[in-house]
């Protein structure tokens, strides 16, 4: 039993574990809120879905996703851009984690549930993923401000956020496309808004 103690311990650091992304509280994102936020749009769009997907399973995969940043901590994505390494080291330390934590857990599962949402061969896998990516898009049209998307290296996240291949993920699910498409124009919107600022000027950079 205290395996178990010691497994739930470290789960909840999840709800103090900050992501980049703010809530319209102004408070940092955190990784627990994430993955609740990823199981609610599971719960919503999966009977909207032109692929018949197995529920459980999806919420299973939002569940576990991120869970060994428990142990390995959150690493934002322009960090991991800039040192190729990093991300290599991501992967290795989260699978060590996930199989830390399955042994202190007891239930073995959950490394083959992290494998399965790593690997992205399933449609359960493949629609998490692309839920994953929403997620972040609603949050930051939810952001109190905008403006700190703007502050890590030159811009980053909006050059990712409005490239040409930022929309490829959900071009099978109309719902989804159409989904990120709304997302999109409210954030042009915020973005002409409130900072005066062109959504064009970053759109076709790298």
């Amino acid at each position: 039993m205290s395996d178990l103690i010691d497994f739930f311990k470290n789960a909840e650091k999840l709800h103090s574990e900050a992501r980049t992304t703010e809530l319209s509280s102004g408070a940092k994102e955190s990784v627990s809120s994430h993955s609740w936020m990823l199981s609610l749009m599971a719960i919503v769009f999966l009977p909207k879905l032109k692929a018949r997907l197995d529920l459980t399973k999806v919420l299973e995969l939002c569940t576990v996703h991120d869970l060994a940043e428990s142990v390995v901590h959150d690493i934002p994505l322009h960090q991991q851009m800039k040192d190729t390494e990093l991300c290599k080291t991501k992967h290795d330390c989260e699978k060590r984690a996930i199989f830390d934590l399955a042994n202190l857990s007891g239930n073995k599962e959950l490394i083959s549930l992290w494998q399965e949402y790593e690997s992205r061969q399933t449609p359960e896998a493949k629609f998490v993923k692309q839920l994953d990516l929403l997620e972040v898009d609603l949050q930051i049209m939810c952001s109190a401000s905008l403006k700190y998307v703007a502050e890590y290296d030159n811009g980053i996240y909006w050059k990712i956020y409005f490239s040409e291949n930022r929309a490829k993920p959900f071009e099978e699910e109309p719902v989804l496309m159409e989904f990120f498409l709304q997302i999109r124009k409210n954030i042009e919107e915020r973005l002409k808004k409130e900072l005066n600022i062109n959504p064009d000027v970053y759109k076709g950079l790298k």
